[in-house]
């Protein structure tokens, strides 16, 4: 299947399937609420149209590929989805659990070491 004519987000359409499926239109609703409002955006958007057709119709023709580029996709979705239908109060809460989510993380994985290392430092004292 040929990528072109998505309405512009041909590399989303060739990994999709279709201009119609649901992450495509989010992400043209993100060109055209978001990125298409300022002047870096649209300069975005034009390098875009003239560099991704020949990549989408690569993707089109590789069903691992397009499977690839869709989960590679999916923060840019995301993002694209809070940039639209989210509000700004919104957007900062969603950050904010998502840092401290990873800053959990990071003191979970950083006390686990810290007890490893401890527990092999005793071993090699006791042998």
């Amino acid at each position: 299947p040929r990528a072109s004519g998505g309405g512009g987000c041909f590399i989303a359409t060739a990994a999709f399937g279709s201009q119609l499926e649901k992450h495509v239109q989010i992400l043209r609703n993100f060109r055209d609420f978001y990125l298409l409002k300022s002047d870096w955006g649209t300069a975005f958007v034009r390098a875009y149209y003239t560099y991704s057709p020949p990549i989408a119709d690569v993707i089109a023709e590789n069903e691992a590929l397009r499977a690839i580029v869709r989960v590679g996709l999916m923060p840019l979705i995301a993002y694209g989805y809070m940039a639209v239908y989210f509000t700004p109060v919104q957007q900062c809460l969603i950050l904010l659990l998502g840092l401290g989510l990873i800053g959990w993380a990071g003191f979970r994985i950083f006390a686990v070491l810290v007890s490893a290392r401890s527990a092999f430092s005793l071993e090699k004292i006791s042998l």
